[in-house]
């Protein structure tokens, strides 16, 4: 009677050690990695929060962009271009938002972006 129950026990023994190694290892370390990494609402061109105004370029403008497009559904484009269209939407939103209105991305207005 002691073998019939022995080797069932061993047998779980030996499939809770292939078991635990897959348990071991988080399958949502890497999706919780990349949501740290994406920035808010999923817009994550660059950490920087430089003074924008029409005329600047690069990677804070399309950061900029991409959360007016979030937050106001403006402007149609994340180009990295401060034109036209993302002046119209940086003074939409700072005067939704109660805003100093004076169509420049600076730290009262990029805090409010991405808060």
């Amino acid at each position: 009677m002691k073998s019939k129950i022995a080797l069932p026990a061993a047998a779980l023994a030996m499939m809770a050690v292939a078991v635990v190694p897959v348990l071991a290892t988080p399958a949502h370390a890497n999706t919780a990695a990349k949501a740290r990494a994406a920035g808010p609402f999923g817009c994550n061109y660059t950490n920087s929060e430089p003074v924008l105004r029409k005329g600047s370029t690069g990677t804070a403008v399309k950061q900029a962009q991409c959360l007016l497009k979030y937050r106001i559904g403006q402007p149609d484009s994340v180009d990295g271009v401060f034109g036209s269209a993302t002046d119209s939407a940086v003074y939409e939103f700072q005067t939704r938002w109660g805003l100093k209105v004076d169509r420049v991305i600076g730290s009262s207005t990029w805090y409010a972006l991405k808060h």
